[in-house]
């Protein structure tokens, strides 16, 4: 056991020589125009990244095992009611980077992912049920610049889409909460601040 243990740490600084972690921040533009109207048009959206690069024979272009966990809310007004209502939304995303190297100090990618979605809503109302929890399977892809000031600190220029659909219940305790679908897709535009190893 010691000896799996004593090798295991000898490959340590070898693996983490292909890894990135990064933490970002951005602005998330929903596309539900229903959405916009109670919640607002902008909402925050924090996230980390951890990338694990293996560049390919050329070093020129490379490709990235990526995850990430976001961190969405906003909160809002019901129309017409005007009941305080919050909305929050936590993704996690596994997916692949593809990285061009531009020059020693800038690399542009694109990726793509599914991205699985839970989301919690809390209403202030009578009218419709308390809570909404749900979750479900969706969509994610991205494109940025990395930029290097250093040679391992990293800074991250992104504007990214996701797409989720969640469905209304087919059952409610309000017969006006049926058939109200969540669609919580949108655009992000945001930057990263990171360290690659």
């Amino acid at each position: 056991m010691r000896k799996v243990v004593f090798s295991a740490l000898l490959g340590l600084p070898a693996l983490l020589q292909a890894v990135s972690i990064e933490g970002d921040v951005s602005v998330f533009f929903p596309l539900s125009s229903h959405l916009r109207n109670i919640y607002g048009k902008v909402w925050p959206n924090f996230g980390i990244t951890v990338d694990h690069v293996q560049p390919f024979p050329e070093k020129v272009s490379s490709l990235s095992i990526f995850g990430q966990v976001n961190y969405l809310f906003s909160s809002g007004r019901s129309r017409g009611g005007h009941q305080s209502t919050d909305i929050q939304l936590v993704p996690l995303t596994l997916g692949l980077k593809w990285i061009e190297k531009v020059s020693d100090s800038v690399e542009v990618y694109l990726g793509a992912a599914p991205r699985y979605y839970f989301m919690h809503i809390k209403n202030h109302s009578s009218y419709v049920p308390r809570t909404d929890n749900d979750n479900g399977c969706g969509f994610y892809a991205t494109t940025g610049s990395f930029f290097y000031p250093t040679e391992h600190f990293m800074i991250d220029l992104f504007f990214s889409y996701s797409w989720m659909k969640f469905s209304a219940p087919s059952s409610s305790s309000s017969p006006a909460y049926i058939g109200l679908d969540t669609n919580v897709s949108g655009f992000d535009l945001g930057a990263g601040f990171g360290w690659k190893f």
